[in-house]
């Protein structure tokens, strides 16, 4: 399909990988890439990676607009600090202007949970829906919260980071259930475990990780529907039915109401699709 002269371009920079979007004003993907990047590269090495997929996935078309989603808290002054990013070499700098400055365009930076909760919003599983969580499981847990059709972002921007949760016996949440620790510690995916029946006992400690955690948000904002996202969510069918089962554990039948478990349909790229997404662009307008 030919793409329209309204395309946006929308990039995700996570911890372990950079992922872009070449998209149409009616949520047509006309582009994908991914390539390594993140916590490991030079600031300098970043900035110019980025400048060379955005020059890439154009392709000489002009393009509306660049939304970035980042792996951290982007507070209300534009920066992000070391202890709330999983890209501690962006910390403390203005990201807007920085990457304006090499892309010779304006753009909109945001974390990247809450841009893949307005492009799941925009074109995925909470389309419809007023009250939501997302999580995102990857290098580490993000999450994001619609709350009456809203995307909330809080009083500092960490609205639905709930990845720093301590468990009971002290360990943080994201380090027991996200795949990327995961993957460390047993040398296989968390998706593989999962569907070849590896790891066991990581796996299970894992999702009741998330049981526990998804159980107590739900009790605590009523929710309509958890959508398991990133590139742990990859498992698919599998995993939502044993997340499903994990938070059924810590959750009362009278609470459950009828909330959904579901995995996203976006997949790895709805941080980069939901940074150009309407609600984003208007809001930053």
């Amino acid at each position: 399909m030919t793409a329209v002269a309204n395309d946006s371009i929308g990039l995700d920079i996570g911890g372990t990988m950079l992922k872009a979007v070449r998209i149409g004003a009616d949520g047509t993907v006309h582009e994908r890439a991914t390539m390594p990047a993140g916590s490991t590269m030079e600031r300098a090495a970043l900035v110019d990676l980025v400048a060379k997929t955005v020059e890439t996935i154009r392709r000489g078309r002009a393009v509306t607009r660049i939304g970035i989603a980042v792996a951290g808290v982007v507070y209300r002054d534009g920066t992000m600090r070391a202890d709330a990013s999983n890209l501690p070499l962006l910390a403390g700098i203005p990201l807007a202007p920085l990457f304006s400055r090499s892309l010779a365009a304006p753009c909109i930076v945001l974390n990247d949970a809450h841009a893949a909760m307005h492009g799941e919003a925009w074109l995925g599983q909470v389309r419809g829906l007023s009250n939501a969580l997302l999580v995102t499981l990857g290098t580490g847990i993000g999450g994001a919260l619609m709350l009456d059709g809203r995307v909330r972002h809080g009083a500092h921007g960490r609205a639905g980071e709930f990845g720093c949760w301590r468990l009971p016996d002290g360990r943080l949440f994201e380090d027991v259930a996200a795949p990327v620790p995961f993957e460390r510690r047993t040398g296989r995916s968390f998706a593989d475990a999962l569907v070849h029946g590896d790891a066991e006992v990581e796996v299970t400690a894992a999702l009741d990780a998330l049981g526990q955690c998804l159980g107590a948000v739900h009790m605590l904002l009523d929710l309509e529907a958890v959508v398991l996202g990133g590139g742990g969510a990859m498992a698919g069918e599998l995993l939502r039915h044993r997340v499903e089962a994990a938070v059924r554990r810590y959750c009362p039948a009278v609470l459950w109401d009828d909330l959904q478990i579901l995995t996203s349909t976006l997949g790895p790229y709805a941080g980069a699709i939901g940074a150009v997404a309407p609600s984003v662009v208007g809001a930053a307008e």
